[in-house]
């Protein structure tokens, strides 16, 4: 472990779940296989509509960095070199490990037993565990086990080989009661660490840019733990702390190289103005060539750049698209089993927004595929009574997420799988003449800069425009069209496959929804009643003070119906979207001028839609789209 002698924002020991949080929507910018990007959003909550409708931001919303450049307004010009000058001071490291306190005790058979360091660090990763469901399942004790024997003593693994005989439960109650104090600090206790993470923050949160102070997303190195994502071969695994020997950095020649913790040097130095990572260490999990980055945040000037040039690229698309469906037609009606292949994949990219699929790496990681790697247990064909041919899907997708889908399929593709799938068997690669590289080298071809990533940037981005004109012409009121955004964003989603675990935290919220429905419905009775009281007493006198109040009560009644109705709005947008990571799709895959256009079209409120990270993430795109944006329409180049 490192100890990093810079400010750390722990206190005592983190929960072997830290990040995990974060997690989710970490990999959709790179489909390349890096890793460690984090979206942080937060919901707006009694935010106070701008007077200009439509295109309102926040003035305090990003009053830590300097006024933001309007980047969007000068030459576009983009010839790969991403700066010319970065500095930074590098990631923020977690603490060492401190031994347990001597009056905590594992038990094994019943019986004390005193743990080495290391073997009784990763017991602690097991014990925080235990009040989480992921800590039943079979596959993460088996996992865990395995690994943890790794960091025993000769003498130890003598002993303790059943977990079923391992009594973690004091080691657990003392980390909860750590929690406990922690939710029980008082208020200086609370100030202090308040300004302990500012001054962390502030430090290692930002860096410079080509003379800009720019915000820097995830500067903190995941601490050590127990895997709990979705890939069921890896859940329950050991998570290795990162040190600075496994860190490059990346940084300007002429900037001041950040200094590494006491005691440590980084692994390398590079200076590559054509990344726009700062520093990146291998995945502890994946490895391989599977890597973690420290990035920009989303709405840094750089990462603003990047996302104009990618929906700019999806909107090139659209003048190819025709050409291109033409051909993989008639390639998947070819007589070339090579070709045919690649027209059928080539369908699925496009209508079913599926990803290239890279190899993997050999070793434990979860048995995620993308296209090319499909194998012939992924796919089921299906001739039912409505007399359509289906095909269907059952694989684990990125991240581990389930794909599930049954799709109506012209004649012609239904034979092209057919034929595809002759003299196969379980465990055979549906594409067997196309691998990723060739594919990809196809798509290029195509038109420059075209991937599958663009394909499904084009299609979600397309879907959400189709959608927002087909639901939004018999929405009326202004909750009708947002529940109709909600839909058309949710459609996007959907076709990219974009899903998020239900968990206890969803059905908590929902319950406290229906409370709230609840209670403001009862206030509602209360306020009738009390306006009739005051609309009779007015009618017996006559008087200004009786008049002014019933208005006063009116206005009262409206504001709690108008509360109300915001309630329920957001519990039908939530079971809607239970499942589906609507944001994900919104962040990474749906060109923000749309929405904007449409937010003025309709004089939507943006902040209804776009919470302030998204707002600050996507001004470029407040600013320059009106409302006779189109994402199909006419382009220049960027």
């Amino acid at each position: 472990m490192v100890t990093d002698e810079r400010p750390s924002t722990s206190q005592g020991r983190e929960s072997s779940s830290t990040g995990q949080k974060r997690r989710k929507l970490n990999d959709e910018e790179n489909d390349d296989g890096s890793n460690g990007e984090t979206i942080l959003k937060k919901k707006s909550k009694g935010e106070k509509n701008d007077v200009n409708r439509g295109a309102s931001t926040s003035k305090e919303e990003n009053k830590n960095v300097e006024v933001k450049r309007k980047w969007w307004k000068e030459d576009k010009r983009d010839n790969g070199v991403r700066w010319t000058f970065l500095e930074h001071n590098g990631p923020v490291f977690a603490p060492e490990y401190e031994p347990l306190p001597k009056d905590v005790t594992f038990y094994y058979d019943k019986k004390p037993m005193m743990l080495s360091r290391r073997a009784e660090e990763v017991a602690t990763f097991y014990a925080k565990m235990l009040i989480h469901q992921s800590s039943v399942k079979s596959v993460f004790k088996r996992n865990f086990m395995t690994d943890w024997r790794k960091f025993m003593i000769n003498e130890e693994r003598k002993i303790i080989k059943e977990l079923e005989m391992c009594n973690f439960q004091e080691i657990s109650a003392y980390f909860m009661e750590v929690e406990e104090k922690k939710k029980n600090m008082s208020e200086d206790e609370k100030v202090e660490l308040q300004n302990e993470k500012k001054a962390i923050e502030e430090k290692y949160g930002f860096c410079t840019v080509d003379g800009r102070r720019q915000r820097i997303k995830n500067y903190k190195v995941e601490p050590p733990g127990l895997f709990r994502g979705r890939g069921r071969k890896v859940m329950g695994k050991f998570k290795a702390g990162i040190t600075p020997e496994d860190v490059t950095i990346n940084c300007s020649k002429d900037s001041k190289i950040p200094t590494a913790p006491s005691g440590h040097k980084w692994g390398s130095v590079c200076h590559d103005p054509n990344v726009a990572w700062l520093a990146r260490w291998k995945d502890p999990i994946r490895g391989g060539n599977c890597y973690k980055y420290v990035t920009l945040s989303h709405s840094s000037d750089l990462k603003g750049q990047m996302d104009l040039r990618k929906y700019e690229t999806a909107r090139r698309l659209h003048s190819k698209i025709d050409e291109i469906r033409k051909e993989y037609w008639e390639d998947i009606q070819g007589e070339d089993m090579l070709i045919k292949q690649r027209g059928v994949a080539m369908y699925l990219i496009d209508k079913l927004a599926l990803r290239v699929g890279n190899e993997k790496e050999k070793g434990e990681t979860a048995d995620t595929v993308g296209c090319c790697t499909l194998r012939f247990q992924h796919i089921k064909l299906r001739e039912e009574q409505d007399g359509k041919k289906y095909i269907v899907f059952n694989f684990l997708g990125k991240d581990s997420v389930p794909y599930r889908n049954k799709v109506s399929v012209e004649d012609e593709v239904f034979q092209a799988f057919q034929l595809i799938r002759e003299n196969k068997r379980k465990g055979n690669k549906l594409f067997h003449l196309l691998d990723a590289a060739e594919l990809n080298r196809y798509l290029q071809s195509k038109m420059k800069g075209l991937t599958a990533k663009v394909f499904r940037t084009y299609n979600a981005s397309m879907t959400l425009q189709k959608k927002l004109e087909e639901l939004t012409v018999s929405a009326k009121t202004d909750e009708e069209k947002i529940v109709a955004y909600y839909q058309a964003n949710k459609a996007a989603a959907l076709l990219c496959n974009h899903q998020r675990s239900t968990s206890k935290n969803n059905d908590n919220a929902m319950k406290s929804l229906k409370s709230k429905i609840q209670k403001k419905a009862k206030a509602i009775k209360d306020a009738e009643k009390t306006l009739k009281r005051a609309v009779k007493a007015y009618e017996v006198s006559k008087t200004p003070e009786k008049k002014t109040i019933v208005k006063t009560k009116k206005k009262i009644l409206e504001k709690l119906r108008e509360e109300k109705r915001e309630l329920q709005r957001e519990e039908t947008l939530m079971k809607r979207g239970k499942e589906i990571a609507l944001n994900v799709s919104k962040i990474y895959y749906l060109d923000p001028r749309t929405t904007v256009a449409w937010c003025k079209k309709h004089r939507i409120p943006i902040e209804k839609i776009f919470t302030p990270a998204e707002r600050e993430i996507f001004d470029w795109a407040i600013e320059m789209a009106t409302q006779d944006f189109r994402f199909d329409g006419l382009i220049n180049s960027v």
